[in-house]
């Protein structure tokens, strides 16, 4: 392993655990499906995905517990963190050295840093044996992506327009990352692009960067996170207004999924929701930071290549309060 950054395709040096904090909507659940289904494959290999605290094919209580408890639309179970950790540390007693694999998107959006150092120490990872690695979308595509993840299945019934304005701070990777890098140190940060690509395979690049070969190791084939068409959507929105508990509301999940691979036969609008209005807004909200992100660790001026849309091009000069979304995302 090297102590590389950017585009190398491996792990700090005296790496012994490996927190995979996400970000959202970077195929995340498409991963861990992953990880899951190649378990065996990874204990042969030296690295353990543990099983005894999963959630959903990942380690998510683990983040919601260090993120102050577990949110509304979550449903929670009754056993402590210590309760938790000590089933974890009798799995890894089973392979003693083994690199240990955790994985939540929930620690990049809800768990605090500090806490999740804390965590880690209490089985025998110091921060400098633990890399932090974290996938980062261009913001205007993975604030869509998110939108359609709340609405679907966490209940949300604001606009688009709102929940840019509810969710700003998620998408602010310079300060995201800073969070980390204050707690674990910024060469303990391990930062890689989810472009949206059809051949882009987080699965493959998660694995290289592990140091494991990908010959033979075929990916998941499902779609482990699929979307709702924009028609389908509004229809969940709609629903989600209504006053019932979150778990209630996602009643007709799976019959609107299916609905949504079928959108094409059954004519149902899938218009996106951004306009190249409110993108270059997103893109202008956040360039500062970006630009920050892309010197730190990749060592270049541009932290995104060129929007191969063509959404890069003449972007126009915003006002001063660059904060009201709902202001701006008409007109840009």
């Amino acid at each position: 392993m090297s102590t590389s950054l950017a585009e190398d395709s491996s792990l700090p040096e005296r790496t012994r655990c490996v927190l995979h904090i996400g970000a959202p909507k970077t195929g995340s659940t498409a991963l861990q499906h992953f990880l899951t289904q190649r378990r065996e494959h990874l204990a042969n290999a030296g690295f353990v995905y543990p099983s005894s605290i999963e959630r959903g094919f990942g380690q998510h209580d683990l983040a919601f517990l260090t993120g102050g408890g577990y949110p509304e639309w979550a449903t929670p179970q009754t056993e402590s963190i210590g309760a938790l950790l000590e089933r974890l540390r009798q799995e890894l007693d089973i392979r003693p050295g083994a690199h240990l694999i955790l994985s939540s998107e929930n620690f990049y959006w809800l768990s605090n840093p500090t806490s999740v150092r804390d965590m880690l120490d209490t089985l025998g990872y110091t921060p400098d044996s633990v890399a932090v690695v974290v996938y980062i979308r261009r913001q205007e595509d993975a604030i869509e992506s998110w939108y359609n993840q709340l609405v679907k299945a966490l209940g949300y019934s604001a606009s688009f327009e709102q929940s840019i304005d509810d969710y700003d701070d998620l998408w602010d990777y310079e300060d995201r990352l800073a969070q980390w890098a204050k707690v674990f140190g910024r060469q303990r940060v391990v930062v890689r692009l989810y472009p949206d690509e059809p051949n882009f395979d987080v699965c493959r690049d998660f694995t290289a960067l592990l140091g494991i070969s990908t010959v033979g190791l075929e990916s998941a084939d499902c779609k482990a996170n699929p979307r709702l068409v924009r028609d389908l959507l509004e229809f969940q929105r709609v629903i989600n207004r209504l006053p019932l508990p979150t778990p209630e509301k996602r009643r007709y999940h799976k019959q609107l999924i299916r609905l949504s691979a079928e959108a094409a036969t059954l004519g149902l609008d899938d218009t996106p929701l951004h306009t190249k209005a409110s993108r270059c807004v997103i893109r202008k909200r956040y360039a500062a930071g970006n630009r920050f992100v892309a010197n730190t660790y990749f060592g270049r001026e541009e932290l995104f290549p060129l929007d191969p849309a063509g959404h890069d091009d003449a972007v126009p000069p915003l006002h001063s309060a660059q904060r009201n979304w709902r202001q701006y995302s008409l007109g840009c």
